[in-house]
C-alpha cells in the first residue's frame, strides 16, 4: 500500500503518426501527459481558433442535452419510465460505458448528428416564440378585463364632431381626480365598466367645449383603450384570444413531448460532449509539445508497472519514434496514483479533498483510514445505528458497478459502520438502550465501558486518549518520512523526542485520570475493568523528568538548521513553544466526546418518550412511529458530525504533523469524462 512508482517518457516522432499515437495512449489508459521542455529550434503550435470552435460545439451540444432534459422533466407525466431514463446513466452506471472504438468512431457522425441537433433547437426556438405569444396574448386577455361589459364593438366608441368619447382605464391611485372631473354643472360625464383591483374600466363622453376636463384625461388620468382598432365587442375578442391561447399551448406541449422524446439523441450528445472534450484536451496537449517541420517532442508519464503495455502501444503505431524512459529524480515533479487495498481506498477520498499527497512522500491513507474508522465510530457508537449504516451504505454501494466518488462515499459509511458497531458493543448500546439492562444475568463485567450518560469522564479520557494515540501516529509518520528522506537528526531530534515526551505525558497523566474516574463512579458501577484504575501506580514524577528531559533535548537542537548563535538559541526555544500546539491540540478530541454525548442522549430521550406513549395501541403505533423517525434523524445528525469533525481532526492534528500534500492526482488520457466511461 503506497504511491505506484512512475516513470517519465520522452518521445520524438513524426507528424503524421501523432493522432495514432494520441490513440493508443488514450486505449491503454495508463498515460497521462505533460508540457514538453523546451528545445533548441523547437517551436510551439497555438491551437486557440480550433479550441474555441470546440468550445462553441460543447456549448451547442449541451445546449441540446438541458433542453431535452427540461422538456422531460415538464411533460414526464405524459412519457414511460423507458423513455425518461434512455439518455440518463442508470444508477448502478451513472457513465456510458463505450470501447475507445466506438468512441472514436464518434468522429464519423458528427454531421449527422448535429443535423439531429439543429433541428431539435429549431423546435426549441419555435418553442421560446410560442411562449411569447402566450404570454403576449395573456397581457391582452388581462387588459380586456375591464371592458367585458361592453356591447358595442371597439370601433364604436370614437369621437364625433361634438363630442369627445373615449374608453379606457384609470388607475386606482388616480380615481378621485379623475372623479373630481365631473361635476353636475360640466357637459361631461362617465360611467364605470369594471374594476380590476389595480385599474377601473370607464366610458367617457365630453362635449368638446369642456377644453380643460379633456386636457386633464389626455395628460395620464386616463388611458386610452389600446383595443380601438378591433371591429368586434370585448366577449367576442376575448373568446378569440382564448381560442388563439388555447392552439398556442397545445402546440408548445407538442413541442415539448416532441423533445422530451429525443432521448436517444440526449445519450449521443452525452457522448459527444466527452468526445469534444477529449479533442479539446488534445489541442492543448499539441499546444504543450515541442515542434520542428515535420516532428514532435512529447512528454509524459505512466507507472512504472504499466512500462511494458506503453511501449508495445507506441511501438505499435510505428517503429519511427525515439523513445526515452526515466526514472522520476528526488524533488521532480510527477503525478501521484495510490495502490491501496479496498478498505483504504474508500478513504482516499478524505485526502484528496483536503488535498492529495505529492508523490515524494509517503501515503497517509493507511494510518490516516484506521484513526478515521476508529474515531468515527466512537463519535456514534452504537451497535444499531451500526448495522443500518453497514448494510445500507454496503449494499447500495454494491449496486454501483462503476468507481465514482458516490461509491466511494457509500463504502467509506458501509466500513465505518463496523467501527460504530464494535464501539457499541463497547458501550453495550443499541438504539440508545442499555444492553447491561435487558440482557438476563449480564456479567458484571459488560459493557466493557459504561454508558456516557451516565459516567461521561470516563468516555472524555477515552476520547483525549484516543486523541494522544492520533498525535503519536502522526510523529511517527513524520519519523517515517524524515527516515525515507534519510535525514537521521530529523528522525530523532523532530519526531521520536516527541514520542518520548508524549510517553511522559501518558505517564503524567495516568494516575490522575484514574483518580478522576474513580472520584465520579457510584456504587451502581461494577466492571471490574474500570475498579481496578484505583490500583494504578503513580508514575507522576517518572513522567515529569521523561517531559522534561524531551523538552531539553527539543530546546537544544530544534535550531540546529539555523545560522548564528541567537538563531539557534530562538529555534530552540520555538520548538519547546511547540508544546503549547501539541496540548491544544489533544484537547480539540473532547469534540468526540462531545458529538458521543449528544447523540447518546438523544436517543435516550427518544426512548424515554416512546415508553410514555405506549399506554395503548394507538400509542404503540405511535411509539414505533417516534422510534423509527427520531432514530432515523438522530442518526443522520450523528453521521454529518461525524464525517466533519472526524476529518477535520486528520487535516489539523493528524495531517499537521508530517502531511505536505499538495500533490497532483494522476490523469490519464480519457479519463475524468462527465458521461463516458472508456473502456
Amino acid at each position: 500500500m503506497a504511491i505506484v512508482t512512475m516513470k517519465k517518457f520522452t518521445l520524438v516522432a513524426l507528424d503524421c503518426d501523432k493522432q495514432a499515437l494520441y490513440d493508443e495512449m488514450i486505449r491503454t489508459g495508463c498515460v497521462e501527459l505533460t508540457e514538453s521542455a523546451e528545445v533548441e529550434q523547437c517551436f510551439r503550435t497555438d491551437s486557440t481558433a480550433e479550441i474555441k470552435k470546440l468550445q462553441e460545439s460543447i456549448a451547442a451540444v449541451e445546449e441540446g442535452i438541458d433542453w431535452i432534459d427540461k422538456c422531460g422533466q415538464i411533460v414526464k407525466k405524459q412519457l414511460d419510465k423507458q423513455q425518461l431514463s434512455e439518455g440518463k446513466g442508470s444508477f448502478s452506471q451513472p457513465l456510458f460505458e463505450v470501447t475507445f472504438d466506438q468512441f472514436k468512431g464518434l468522429e464519423g457522425t458528427v454531421d449527422e448528428t448535429f443535423s439531429r441537433l439543429n433541428k431539435l433547437l429549431d423546435i426549441k426556438r419555435k418553442y421560446n416564440a410560442l411562449q411569447q405569444q402566450i404570454e403576449e396574448t395573456l397581457q391582452l386577455i388581462d387588459a380586456l378585463r375591464p371592458y367585458l361589459t361592453l356591447r358595442n364593438p371597439f370601433t364604436f366608441y370614437k369621437d364625433t364632431d361634438s363630442v369627445f368619447y373615449r374608453v379606457g382605464t384609470v388607475s386606482e391611485e388616480n380615481y378621485g381626480n379623475f372623479k373630481a372631473l365631473f361635476t353636475d354643472d360640466s357637459l361631461a360625464q362617465y360611467s364605470e365598466l369594471i374594476a380590476t383591483g389595480k385599474v377601473r374600466g370607464v366610458e367617457v363622453m365630453c362635449h368638446k367645449s369642456e377644453s380643460a376636463i379633456i386636457e386633464s384625461l389626455e395628460r395620464g388620468l386616463l388611458d386610452n383603450c389600446k383595443f380601438s382598432d378591433v371591429d368586434v365587442n370585448a366577449v367576442q375578442y376575448n373568446a378569440k384570444l382564448n381560442k388563439s391561447l388555447e392552439g398556442y399551448r397545445s402546440e408548445s406541449n407538442e413541442c415539448l413531448l416532441q423533445c422530451a422524446r429525443q432521448t436517444a439523441l440526449m445519450r449521443c450528445l452525452k457522448l459527444y460532449v466527452d468526445y469534444f472534450t477529449v479533442k479539446m484536451r488534445q489541442c492543448n496537449h499539441d499546444d504543450a509539445l515541442q515542434n520542428t517541420a515535420e516532428t514532435f517532442v512529447m512528454q509524459g508519464f505512466f507507472p512504472a508497472e504499466n512500462q511494458q503495455r506503453v511501449t508495445d502501444a507506441i511501438y505499435s503505431v510505428t517503429d519511427g519514434v525515439v523513445l526515452n524512459i526515466d526514472d522520476i529524480k528526488e524533488g521532480e515533479f510527477a503525478p501521484t496514483l495510490n495502490k491501496n487495498n479496498k478498505f483504504v481506498r474508500s478513504f482516499e477520498t478524505i485526502t484528496n479533498t483536503y488535498t492529495p499527497p505529492n508523490y515524494h512522500e509517503p501515503d497517509p491513507n493507511p494510518v490516516m483510514s484506521v484513526f478515521y474508522f476508529l474515531i468515527f465510530g466512537l463519535m456514534t457508537a452504537d451497535i444499531g445505528y451500526g448495522l443500518v449504516l453497514s448494510i445500507v451504505g454496503l449494499f447500495v454501494a454494491s449496486r454501483i458497478k462503476q468507481r465514482t466518488g458516490m461509491k466511494s462515499l457509500l463504502t467509506l459509511i458501509g466500513y465505518c459502520g463496523f467501527s460504530t458497531i464494535l464501539w457499541g458493543v463497547i458501550y453495550g448500546s443499541l438504539f440508545s438502550v442499555d444492553l447491561a439492562t435487558v440482557i438476563p444475568n449480564c456479567p458484571d463485567w459488560y459493557p466493557l465501558l459504561p454508558s456516557p450518560s451516565n459516567y461521561p469522564i470516563i468516555t472524555m479520557i477515552v476520547s483525549l486518549a484516543l486523541g494522544i494515540v492520533h498525535l503519536m501516529a502522526g510523529v511517527a509518520c513524520n519519523a517515517h518520512k524524515l527516515a525515507t528522506r534519510r535525514d537521521a537528526a530529523g528522525v530523532i531530534f523532530d519526531a521520536l523526542i516527541w514520542e518520548v515526551f508524549f510517553a511522559g505525558v501518558i505517564l503524567l497523566a495516568l494516575k490522575p485520570a484514574c483518580d478522576m474516574i474513580m472520584s465520579n463512579i457510584d456504587s451502581a458501577l461494577k466492571q471490574p475493568q474500570i475498579l481496578v484504575l484505583a490500583n494504578i501506580p503513580d508514575m507522576t514524577m517518572i513522567g515529569l523528568y521523561i517531559i522534561a528531559g524531551a523538552l531539553v533535548v527539543v530546546l537544544l537542537t530544534a535550531g540546529r538548521g539555523r545560522k548564528g548563535i541567537f538563531g539557534k538559541i530562538l529555534g530552540g526555544f520555538g520548538g519547546v513553544y511547540g508544546v503549547i500546539n501539541y496540548f491544544s491540540d489533544i484537547v480539540s478530541y473532547v469534540r468526540i466526546f462531545g458529538l458521543m454525548l449528544s447523540g447518546a442522549v438523544f436517543g435516550f430521550i427518544i426512548n424515554q418518550i416512546g415508553q410514555m406513549i405506549m399506554t395503548s395501541a394507538i400509542g404503540y403505533v405511535l411509539a414505533i412511529v417516534l422510534y423509527i423517525f427520531a432514530h432515523l434523524f438522530n442518526l443522520a445528525l450523528a453521521v454529518l458530525g461525524a464525517y466533519v469533525h472526524d476529518s477535520r481532526l486528520q487535516y489539523v492534528e493528524f495531517f499537521g504533523k508530517f502531511y505536505e500534500g499538495e500533490g497532483q492526482l494522476f490523469a490519464p488520457l480519457g479519463s475524468g469524462l462527465n458521461y463516458t466511461l472508456i473502456k
